[in-house]
């Protein structure tokens, strides 16, 4: 019976080896796939953010994903969404919200939950104003009509940022939160006479303000100067030509500027497997050819990591550094740490249990010595009849006999048991001593008898001849 149990017991050990490996190839790739639906906060119309997150959003669709883009107003709002867990990802101009801080109290809080991807594209800024009107910088703003973004932008933090360096105070009357499709119309009817726009060079809202000559472009004057007050600020140059080649050209010189990243940014709780699947998606040279994405397509990596505003995610982490990439993916080591802690627990104590299962069934089951021991100490009862006071010749045969059955005995138990099971179980160490001890004894009594028959012929010769 235990040997039936012993082969269910090594077949179930052999379904569980096999089965171990798939079980656990499944666990982790049902545990570190993408998720289901994510949502992207993009912009508005008119500006880059909301065509790239759409693109990036069809690029994950592919993968299976279901993706929400949804339009804001902007940076500061995307950034907003993130905190509060309204959205997994976000674009943001970056500097956003430590401009809003610097014009007003705090914002934003818990920015520690927020985590960088990537570089996406460069941001400049742009002083646009009417041909009609006489401005020449950001200085002649001060009794200006000018439309600054909308509120929760980074239009409006950048500009709001320009009046303060500038000294500029406008009148609340005088300063338009517009978004960018109102633009074009608020210009045609003279409502603004400028505005400050900072979006990527190939910003839809861009050319439809250059399509004619009645809109210009100005220098951001100081630029060196200015990109002493914010690290992520860098000076650039709007290169004429760039939105009208014709009709003299917008601009019709090259206009000296100011520029800053447009980033990806997401939660910190976002998976390692879906930031690291996101960030292979936008450092894809496809993805930039796709998106007119200059800087990305030329720059790659380098580009896509330089100046990081928030703390980079682990996933894109292994995208930049792959050499300290880990074997096992982070969220799964991390969220299975309490379990695998667990599962060890339980294995120790199924083995324990099992041990004492079978101690217990071997105890409760007659050993397969118990035969041979039965038959050893039968033998050894019949030797003590032999070698006593009536003792006679004869029992040197039967001791003999004895000693022959101790011999097969030992012989058979030999062969009923490996070299392994001799070596672990003490009983057969036991029976063997017992079956040593047992034919010494007899071999004992065997050579006392042969003395006295010797000793009992010598006698009955010397009496011979002393009667002759």
């Amino acid at each position: 019976m235990f040997g039936e149990q012993q082969r269910w017991l090594k077949y179930l050990a052999v379904l569980m080896v096999v089965l171990l490996p798939i079980s656990a190839h499944w666990i982790y790739t049902h545990w570190t796939r993408l998720p289901d639906t994510i949502r992207i906060a993009a912009g508005s119309e008119g500006g880059l953010y909301l065509p790239i997150a759409q693109d990036l959003a069809k690029d994950l669709r592919a993968k299976g994903v279901k993706v929400e883009v949804v339009e804001t107003t902007g940076s500061l709002q995307n950034l907003k969404m993130l905190k509060d867990n309204k959205v997994e990802f976000a674009l943001y101009q970056s500097g956003t919200a430590s401009r809003f801080d610097e014009l007003q109290s705090k914002v934003v809080d818990g920015e520690s939950s927020i985590r960088f991807i990537a570089n996406l594209f460069p941001e400049k800024v742009h002083l646009v104003s009417r041909f009609d009107v006489r401005i020449q910088s950001i200085a002649d703003l001060s009794d200006k009509n000018v439309a600054v973004g909308e509120v929760d932008s980074g239009d409006y933090a950048m500009a709001m940022w320009l009046f303060q360096k500038f000294g500029i105070k406008l009148a609340k009357e005088r300063i338009h939160a517009l978004k960018f499709a109102d633009l074009p119309k608020a210009f045609a009817e003279k409502r603004i006479d400028a505005a400050i726009l900072t979006v990527g060079s190939r910003a839809p809202i861009l050319m439809q303000l250059f399509s004619s000559s009645d809109q210009i472009l100005l220098p951001i004057l100081q630029a060196d100067a200015l990109t002493q007050h914010d690290v992520v600020l860098s000076t650039t140059v709007i290169p004429t030509g760039l939105y009208r080649p014709t009709d003299g050209g917008a601009p019709g010189t090259d206009i000296q500027s100011i520029a800053l990243n447009a980033q990806l940014l997401c939660r910190d709780d976002v998976s390692t497997t879906l930031g690291e699947t996101v960030t292979n998606l936008v450092v894809n040279q496809a993805f930039a050819r796709r998106n007119q994405l200059k800087e990305l397509f030329e720059g790659g990596r380098d580009f896509a990591q330089r100046k990081p505003e928030f703390e980079l995610h682990p996933g894109a982490r292994s995208v930049f550094e792959p050499e300290i990439r880990p074997l096992l993916n982070p969220d799964f080591v991390e969220a299975t740490e309490g379990m695998r802690s667990f599962v060890v627990s339980i294995l120790i104590a199924a083995f324990l249990c099992f041990r004492w299962w079978k101690n217990r069934i071997e105890k409760a089951q007659e050993h397969r010595l118990d035969r041979y021991i039965r038959d050893l100490l039968e033998i050894e009862r019949r030797q003590l009849g032999l070698d006593g006071p009536d003792r006679n010749l004869d029992d040197v045969d039967a001791l003999q006999d004895l000693l022959d059955e101790v011999t097969k005995l030992r012989q058979n138990a030999l062969e009923d048991f490996s070299a392994h099971e001799l070596n672990d179980d003490r009983a057969a160490d036991c029976f063997l001593e017992m079956c040593h001890a047992l034919s010494d004894k007899i071999n004992a009594k065997m050579t006392r008898l042969r003395f006295d028959e010797k000793i009992e012929e010598f006698i009955e010769l010397t009496q011979k001849k002393t009667d002759d």
